[in-house]
């Protein structure tokens, strides 16, 4: 879609949201904000509105930290990325040691981007089942990567031609060879990173459950 239609499409289902839906948006939830309607007397200029008010769940804000809300808001990033990508630009993705066919490629992409996502909400909403589902999504990236590595530079300069290929661009002198040795190292960094931070998630999250 070009940028105009985009631009577009948001303010549709911003429209719905806000003039249909009006108290309740994906980001409400996730973030736990919860509206309610304030009497017509608190607002003496215009008695005859009920216009919402807006508060955090107390329990989610005794408890969350910034920390927890980062960790969920790029996880959510990253899964929609992932769900959205392969219809810009596809490199088929090597999986669990495998060469996968561009259909099936597409198919772990969109999977992948699911749970992500799944994982970035939960996280937010600090769900105990963010851990092992977190545990499940980084473990296999971790796994599939190690096993997958001696197929990643081929891999690597297929997705960089794509993606400059989509841009209307040719890669820079250098540019896949830089990213050759960047990817493998930087997604086994990602995942460790994001495994010893959902287990530090997962604590919080059992403490405020029993909380």
């Amino acid at each position: 879609m070009s940028f105009p239609l985009k631009v577009l499409l948001f303010l549709a289902l911003e429209t719905l949201l806000v003039t249909l839906v009006k108290e309740w948006s994906a980001g409400q939830y996730c973030l736990g904000i919860v509206s309610y309607k304030r009497s017509p007397f608190a607002s003496p200029s215009d008695p005859q509105s009920e216009k919402p008010s807006y508060l955090v769940d107390p329990w989610l804000s005794a408890h969350e930290r910034w920390w927890t809300v980062l960790f969920g808001v790029l996880a959510i990033l990253d899964g929609a990325k992932s769900l959205a990508r392969w219809t810009m630009w596809h490199a088929p993705l090597p999986f669990m040691g495998a060469q996968l066919s561009s259909e099936a490629s597409m198919a772990v992409q969109v999977c992948v981007g699911v749970i992500e996502v799944m994982v970035g909400v939960a996280v937010l909403r600090l769900k105990k089942v963010a851990l092992p589902l977190g545990l499940v999504v980084y473990g296999f990236l971790l796994v599939s990567t190690v096993l997958s590595w001696q197929l990643l530079p081929d891999w690597v300069e297929h997705y960089v031609v794509a993606r400059r290929s989509f841009q209307g661009l040719s890669p820079r002198p250098g540019e896949i060879e830089f990213m050759q040795a960047l990817v493998p190292m930087g997604t086994l960094f990602v995942a460790v990173v994001a495994t010893g931070w959902l287990i530090l998630i997962g604590r919080r999250a059992h403490h405020a459950g029993a909380a």
